[in-house]
């Protein structure tokens, strides 16, 4: 049977420290039917030209696509990743990240394992997040191997909040793209993936697929000027969200109401709707 295609869409900025670590990562994957897309958000370190050494290469073990963009944020990098992406499944792999050797087999064997018609109902296989230098699993153990739920229940309900990482049909993927918004560098992912949840499932299994650098000179935790930044971009976002949700209500209570004046409805003397 032959091997469905994987895109796996790393976006960068700044990180030719780091990014080595994805592609080895990727080199060594037991899943070899794999493409790497490098979205570039402005850089302005050696990212190109280690990109493009790696492109040149004669016997490079996947395909390599590098697209640069004006630094617009990780959203807006991972959209333009989706729009080239050739692969049926797609996993966004952030450019200090590595998975280990069969993470990309594991998560493939869950969704071969489904019927097509199951497949149609699901947004991603996910699978679990281990510290890289410690093997200690991030979050804790679940009971359950296998659970088959929306990203909404399994963060509210299950209280499954920690790092995770899967493989997403690339159609879903696209039906949700986060809004390019010019000026704006931050997008928070759970708000897309809070709307994907509405509509699909996903599949969490307890098999360990991610490293993650947590003590990492380059992680984004360390940063704790961005994450204050992020935390207060992202709470603009849902307070304009609710702003916008409230004041559709207030308009069409207000034309439900002139509405009624108009038919008579409140004539009692010094009662009046303007």
């Amino acid at each position: 049977m032959e091997k469905e295609l994987i895109s796996i869409i790393t976006p960068t900025y700044n990180r030719e420290k780091t990014l080595i670590r994805v592609y080895d990562s990727l080199c060594k994957q037991s899943y070899k039917c794999i493409e790497w897309i490098v979205v570039d958000d402005g850089s302005r370190d050696k990212t190109k030209e280690l990109i493009s050494s790696l492109i040149n290469q004669k016997n490079k073990p996947f395909p390599i696509k590098y697209v640069y963009q004006k630094n617009s944020g990780k959203h807006v990098a991972v959209n333009k990743g989706l729009e080239i992406a050739g692969g049926g499944y797609v996993g966004i792999l952030d450019s200090d990240d590595a998975l280990f050797d069969n993470a990309l087999e594991t998560l493939m064997g869950y969704w071969n394992a489904m019927t097509p018609q199951e497949k149609k109902e699901f947004k991603s296989v996910t699978g679990r997040v281990a510290n890289a230098e410690t093997g200690e699993l991030i979050g804790p153990k679940n009971k359950l191997k296998l659970i088959d739920c929306s990203s909404l229940e399994a963060r509210f309900v299950r209280k499954m909040g920690y790092e995770k990482w899967g493989l997403s049909r690339t159609e879903v993927m696209r039906e949700f793209q986060s809004p390019n918004i010019e000026g704006l560098h931050f997008y928070p992912e759970n708000i897309t993936y809070d709307a994907i949840g509405r509509k699909y499932k996903e599949r969490f299994v307890e098999d360990v697929v991610r490293k993650y650098y947590l003590n990492s000179s380059d992680s984004i935790i360390k940063n704790k000027r961005a994450v204050v930044k992020k935390i207060i971009i992202y709470g603009y976002i849902i307070l304009m969200m609710y702003s916008i949700i409230f004041y559709t209500i207030l308009k069409s209570f207000s034309n439900h109401l002139s509405g009624w004046q108009e038919m008579g409805f409140f004539q009692e003397e010094g009662y009046h709707i303007s």
